[in-house]
């Protein structure tokens, strides 16, 4: 028997159909949510430990490109890159940075030659543990997909590096992942009561 349920990751909500089986609920979106649903696309630690649910982390993109590419490239590959970490890797756009370096083609060389035609190299700093190992996959075939899309035929060497790392080593705003995810925890907890005075 199948049922559908609606739940909450980070304000976005999604629906999925999932076996009858354990749920629990998350103490961060406040709703209860299929744990070994496999179709659910959220923390992957909540089947553990729900109180450790956290907000998807914001990524930082850097990609290099050659031969050099005129400025029109720019905007479209920033757009894309960031609608596709959005989608995929379930990342706040808003806070999504991607920068692009452009390179002469004699300064981006592969088996210590210049190489004789388009190629990139795409880098996202994620924070650990927020995405599956599938999902990081999708990301890694459909980043080089566009980028092929965009800038031609690219070169065999064309890499998309997917980087985790710890929630403590990294941040924006002055704040690290692990500081955001400990203010957010401790605003979700209940609050206690103060004995009343007789």
């Amino acid at each position: 028997l199948q049922f559908t349920h609606r739940f909450s990751v980070c304000g976005e909500l999604r629906s999925s159909s999932c076996p009858p089986r354990s749920t629990t609920c998350c103490k961060l979106c406040k709703h209860l949510i299929a744990a070994r649903c496999a179709a659910w696309r959220g923390c992957s630690s909540v089947a553990t430990a729900p109180s450790t649910c956290i907000e998807p982390a914001v990524p930082s993109l850097s990609l290099r490109i050659a031969p050099l590419h005129n400025p029109q490239h720019y905007a479209a590959l920033a757009a894309q890159l960031t609608d596709l970490t959005a989608r995929v890797l379930r990342k706040r756009r808003e806070v999504t940075a991607v920068m692009i370096e452009d390179l002469p083609a004699a300064r981006f060389c592969v088996g210590g030659v210049t190489a004789n035609q388009a190629i990139a190299c795409l880098a996202i700093d994620i924070t650990a543990g927020t995405n599956t190992a599938q999902e990081k996959q999708e990301f890694v075939h459909e980043a080089h997909a566009l980028l092929r899309g965009l800038l031609g035929n690219l070169h065999e060497a064309s890499y998309v590096i997917v980087r985790e790392l710890p929630a403590g080593d990294w941040g924006y705003g002055g704040l690290t992942q692990a500081q955001r995810q400990a203010q957010r925890q401790a605003q979700s907890a209940p609050q206690e009561r103060m004995p009343e005075l007789v």
